[in-house]
């Protein structure tokens, strides 16, 4: 009897959580899963698209914490955080006028040419670097 309640139970959490892909409860490594399109956060978030299991990866960031006084700060050219002067931003990262580094997607180079204006290579990142998982080859 308490086999067939444990198999019950794990029956009900996993169909329960079989939709959950569409609110983005579900998890996938830093990233949230999402099913539906619209369902895609739209502020201070990379996602991208698993054509193989037709879902979205989306990986989120918080506004970094800037060293320089709130009246010297501008806006990014993505618009929602600002940047101190000098400075660009790959998601949560902050990148120097004149540097490159890996972007927040964990793929392309992202530069900073002028203070808020960032530039990318734009190759497509996926799920694996994009959500930190480790490479299949590990």
């Amino acid at each position: 009897m308490k086999l067939f309640c444990e198999f019950s139970l794990y029956v009900v959490v996993t169909v329960l959580g079989a939709g959950l892909g569409s609110a983005g409860e579900e998890k996938y490594f830093d990233c949230s899963v999402y099913s539906d399109k619209k369902d895609l956060p739209t502020k201070n978030v990379d996602c991208t698209h698993d054509f193989v299991d037709d879902k979205f990866y989306c990986k989120s960031w918080e506004c970094p914490t800037l060293d320089c006084p709130e009246e010297e700060q501008v806006s990014s050219s993505e618009g929602s955080c600002s940047v101190c002067p000098g400075t660009c931003l790959s998601g949560d990262k902050i990148i120097k006028v004149g540097e490159y580094d890996t972007c927040f997607d964990g793929v392309n180079r992202c530069g900073c040419l002028t203070t808020g204006k960032g530039i990318t290579t734009l190759m497509a990142t996926n799920k694996i670097a994009l959500c930190g998982a480790p490479s299949p080859s590990d």
